[in-house]
């Protein structure tokens, strides 16, 4: 998980999802914010795995920008979001065949 909120740790946790994710960058591992990539590096180093074998969810213009900038594939949640590699309109439409769909035409 990659947010810029210092709750993020926080509410994982009492949503009891935290063993769900194998690693959080939160705005306490970061000095720069979004568009800065920063974030996005940081949970990255954080799992071991190189950006461009990533795909990031956003509904920001400023974290797509930062998605984009560190070579991940984008998606962007919302019709206003302008350069998502993958463009959708809620995460209704974010599905496991769609995201797989999407991972194989990207390759």
């Amino acid at each position: 998980l990659a947010s810029v909120s210092l709750n993020a740790p926080a509410i994982l946790e009492a949503l009891e999802m935290t063993a769900l994710f194998g690693f959080c960058a939160d705005a306490s591992r970061i000095s720069h914010s979004k568009p800065d990539p920063e974030i996005f590096l940081n949970a990255c180093t954080g799992l071991g795995v190189d950006p461009q074998a990533c795909i990031g969810v956003e509904d920001a213009q400023a974290g797509i920008d930062a998605i984009n900038a560190c070579g991940m594939a984008s998606i962007g949640i919302g019709d206003t979001l302008k350069h998502a590699t993958l463009r959708l309109s809620s995460t209704e439409e974010l599905t496991w065949p769609r995201l797989s769909a999407f991972w194989q035409h990207r390759k």
